[in-house]
């Protein structure tokens, strides 16, 4: 074989070594459904008369598939104490980042995002439009993932918790609690003093399973 002949076959031979390279480092820059797992808050907003916990998912998961997000979609809700409706209970424990749908980290994991503190707040909606600065969001969830109380959950009665007015009118009678999406502290899913009525018309958040 002549000199010629073999420095063409070595040079394609490099040729197609750094093409796979290049394939292989652009695979690993991608960040894909298996490394990650989305959040956002609705861009909708909603009255504590929600249908129950199912009720709930069920708006998270409409709010995804107008948007055009795939996977399954839960809210970031608990129900009474001690229930197993906890949200902690209720939702699946990322192993993987959180992230906003326009490619922003909320948390590095579960862990991280029940921690008290997030790397930046939900105030991303499905669509990826930014929420109102003042926007408030049903949750009854500490920030570690569990209910806050009985009596803040939009529910009457002893009998497991329901997110729904029994009668429409008496919304204005029961409370439940809410989080600030602008916030970053605690506060993103509530405090002692986030009482609401839950006739108020406020969002959800809706964390990818």
């Amino acid at each position: 074989m002549s000199k010629n002949k073999s420095a063409a076959w070595l040079f394609i031979i490099l040729l197609i070594i750094l093409i796979l390279l290049l394939i292989l480092w652009l695979l690993s820059r991608q960040t894909g459904p298996e490394d990650r797992k989305l959040v956002f808050v609705t861009s909708s907003t909603f009255s504590g008369n929600l249908g129950g916990l199912e009720g709930a998912d069920n708006r998270c998961r409409s709010a995804a598939e107008e948007a055009g997000l795939s996977g399954t979609f839960k809210a970031w809700i608990s129900g009474r104490e001690h229930s197993g409706q906890d949200a902690g209970d209720r939702l699946s424990h990322a192993t993987v980042p959180y992230q906003l749908v326009n490619g922003t980290q909320v948390a590095d994991n579960w862990a991280d995002l029940t921690d008290g503190s997030l790397d930046h707040a939900i105030n991303v909606t499905e669509t990826g439009t930014p929420a109102p600065e003042n926007a408030r969001v049903w949750t009854n969830t500490t920030s570690a993932g569990q209910a806050w109380d009985n009596t803040r959950d939009c529910a009457l009665g002893s009998g497991p918790a329901t997110w729904t007015c029994h009668v429409t009118t008496e919304c204005p009678f029961e409370s439940g609690k809410y989080g600030l999406a602008q916030s970053v502290s605690g506060s993103w899913t509530g405090q002692e003093s986030s009482n609401t009525a839950c006739s108020n018309d406020y969002r959800l958040y809706c964390f990818e399973q």
